[in-house]
């Protein structure tokens, strides 16, 4: 059984956790990337996006040595950002070719040779700091000036991604070569900016895993008081694999065990407080690995992924207070070549919404009131809240630590207490049976090459679609949810009109 009490607000929450990273940051520009974008902005399941700016497509060399800027490309993919509604973060990376100590040195960072459009990511630091420096103040004079302080004060850039880890930053490296050149290119990155104005929040790193290297950038941030506005850092479960020896299976548990440490090692340095920013989070590492490298990841397709969602931004939700953004990092958008491929996206190949994609429309839905609750069963959790014209939202999940998929369907009783009056209540379900496109592509032995009838069908089927129904309140309001395992449910209870 759930209780709450609708007349007891316990924290103010905002949504954290409504956030996206946007991959491949140039699919902007091209129809499908645009599809995506609009789907998500129309159903309101994100409201940041962390894009890369991309430096190899704005900075080149003239024939004299001098920098020429083109900053079209740039433009276009954050003007559509603004028009659908979204707030950007922009990486500032990779440091452009030309500026290399060495230009060879690439990652395809892709589960392919090259990244989209047939571009590199050059892991190589810069030769010359000063000119890091400089295209950083160029930039963000730009933005600046284009879209005005008023406006950039919401954004948030940041230097690099994952600079601890080879696949990014200096190839050939140790992790204390990269820590010392990356307080460098931080250095550059400071100055650069606050040159052009100290109104944008600025942070880093785009963390990864190395510990030590976290420690090293946050020593160099406090000795030469550094300006920094948030930590970010990437949050990922666990990987193939500590999966596959079992030492580490999939559970949400390991999001927070991960999160303490980081947490702790910024609040030894930074006891004052800092906002923290998870600008990567998933199940597992690995955006490129798909079923045919690691097969559980079909995972991601179904259930499982919106059950582990709704339970950990429940626990944060209740638990936390430092957490400012959370991102999932949709990659692997581009690489589809079949229907259910274990990607860690929100949709399919032929545009078929998933289930985590859905429990991010369900989370768009929470209120920023959390409630107080008590829960009395196993593997049940919940996370109540309410608006301020006190309308309530209640996310439930029925999942057990791991995931087992073979629990048993469940019926959960809901009592709500100070509610009076006719109420509308609506019921939206992603389960087993329930707007899981992939267990029905399953339940049907359907062909991996689906016609056009069997696409409209499984978009159907993807389709959220609450039941609604009225109930008369008396003081107290009871409900009963019923879902398979690893079920995601949303109440949300109205003043019927």
């Amino acid at each position: 059984m759930i209780k709450i009490n609708a007349n007891q607000v316990v924290k103010k929450q905002e949504n954290f956790w409504n956030h996206i990273l946007f991959h491949p940051t140039d699919a902007i520009e091209d129809d499908w990337g645009r599809k995506i974008l609009d789907e998500i902005s129309k159903d309101k399941a994100a409201k940041m996006v962390r894009i890369y700016n991309m430096f190899e497509d704005i900075v080149s060399v003239g024939e004299n040595g001098e920098f020429c800027y083109d900053y079209s490309l740039n433009d276009l993919r954050i003007e559509y950002l603004l028009e659908k509604g979204f707030t950007p973060m922009i990486a500032y990376g990779c440091v452009p070719p030309f500026m290399a100590v060495d230009p060879e040195e690439n990652s395809s960072v892709s589960h392919n040779k090259t990244r989209y459009k047939g571009k590199m990511w050059t892991t190589s630091q810069p030769k010359d700091y000063k000119l890091w420096e400089e295209i950083c103040y160029q930039y963000t004079k730009h933005i600046v000036e284009r879209y005005g302080e008023e406006e950039v004060s919401k954004w948030r850039i940041h230097c690099l991604n994952e600079p601890d880890v080879a696949n990014f930053f200096m190839r050939d490296a140790s992790v204390d070569e990269r820590c010392t050149e990356y307080c460098k290119l931080y250095d550059g990155f400071e100055k650069g900016v606050l040159r052009a104005t100290d109104k944008i929040k600025i942070g880093g790193p785009a963390w990864a895993f190395y510990y030590e290297f976290m420690e090293g950038f946050l020593k160099f941030l406090k000795m030469e008081n550094k300006k920094i506005d948030y930590i970010c850092f990437h949050n990922y479960g666990t990987d193939p694999p500590s999966i596959q020896s079992g030492e580490r299976p999939i559970c949400v548990e390991n999001q927070f065990t991960n999160f303490e440490k980081m947490r702790d090692l910024v609040e030894k340095y930074f006891p004052e407080g800092i906002e923290l920013i998870q600008d990567e989070w998933g199940m597992g590492t690995g955006g490129f690995l798909n079923i045919e490298r690691h097969p559980y990841y079909i995972t991601r397709e179904h259930e499982v992924f919106s059950a582990y969602y709704g339970q950990m931004l429940t626990k944060y939700a209740k638990e936390y207070t430092n957490l400012g953004v959370q991102m999932i990092c949709l990659s692997g958008q581009h690489e589809m070549t079949t229907e259910f491929e274990g990607f860690r996206n929100f949709f399919s190949l032929n545009f078929i919404k998933k289930p985590i994609y859905n429990a991010y429309v369900l989370g768009a839905k929470l209120k920023e009131n959390i409630l107080a609750d008590e829960i009395d069963g196993e593997y049940v959790t919940s996370l109540a809240t309410k608006d301020d014209n006190g309308d309530l939202a209640i996310l439930i999940n029925y999942a057990e630590k791991y995931f087992d998929e073979n629990l048993p369907d469940v019926t959960i009783p809901v009592k709500i207490s100070g509610l009076d009056g006719k109420k509308k209540i609506s019921v939206w379900k992603i389960d087993k049976d329930n707007t899981n496109p992939y267990r029905v592509f399953i339940k049907e032995n359907m062909d991996e090459k689906l016609n056009e009838e069997q696409i409209a069908y499984l978009r159907d089927v993807a389709t959220l679609k609450p039941e609604t129904f009225a109930l008369e309140a008396n003081g107290e309001l009871e409900l009963e949810i019923s879902t398979t395992a690893n079920g995601t449910v949303l109440v949300q209870v109205e003043d019927e009109v």
